[in-house]
């Protein structure tokens, strides 16, 4: 019995060292990859809970409102960082390796500035349409999604800060460090702020658990800010 298993440790052993035949390889699995896929386990485990939690508390037609509403936060998320986040990834690589510090803060400033500046705008564009068009007009008529999704649009300018800040931790290299806001300290700040509301107040509402998840949102942010 211990010869099969003596060989099977031999064939992996070679197939490790054709995948990794020189130490940086080496390192980067122990230090990179393995890390990266506990991370990601941990953002999966964490994914499972939340869903349970909510679809057990929110119901079904709540937990629909409440992933419709995200759905759209994160359409203007996407137009607000479109193009920004790709360039500050291959700017910041390019220029920190250069050593070209002064350059590089003011790509920063100017990156940070544009980022804001669109997620003002589109968001304020958005906001003030569904206001004039179902409140003001009443070219529509209001829904039960209608509110969500005006409370969730406060999600994409926070939701763009934390995509913008860990693209610039990439670019500075710090792989690990860009993906524990989105797949860790977001979802268990969410969790813990919905176990809290269960706790003390015993019943979740749509609203209420959009306005827990912008915390979540902004709390990996500043997470990321003080990464940096």
């Amino acid at each position: 019995m211990s010869i099969p298993s003596c060989d099977c440790m031999k064939f992996l052993r070679k197939i490790f060292e054709l995948l990794f035949k020189g130490n940086t390889d080496k390192k980067s699995f122990s230090t990179i990859i393995i890390p990266s896929f506990i991370i990601h386990g941990i953002a999966a485990i964490l994914g499972f809970t939340l869903v349970f939690v909510l679809t057990r508390k929110l119901g079904a037609r709540g937990y629909g409102i409440y992933t419709y509403a995200l759905a759209i936060a994160g359409v203007f998320t996407k137009l607000n960082g479109i193009g920004i986040n790709g360039m500050v990834v291959r700017e910041t690589s390019s220029l920190l390796s250069k050593n070209k510090m002064a350059l590089w803060k003011g790509f920063y400033k100017w990156s940070l500035k544009t980022l804001l500046r669109n997620c003002f705008i589109i968001t304020a564009i958005a906001v003030l349409f569904i206001l004039i068009s179902v409140y003001g007009l009443h070219l529509f008529r209001e829904t039960a999604y209608t509110k969500p999704v005006l409370i969730a649009l406060i999600l994409a300018p926070f939701l763009g800060l934390l995509g913008y800040y860990s693209s610039l931790l990439k670019g500075r290299h710090k792989i690990l460090s860009s993906l524990l806001p989105d797949n860790v300290i977001k979802p268990a700040t969410f969790l813990l702020l919905l176990a809290f509301v269960i706790i003390f107040y015993g019943k979740l509402h749509v609203m209420r658990v959009i306005l827990l998840y912008v915390i979540a949102v902004f709390y990996g942010s500043l997470f990321c800010n003080c990464v940096i």
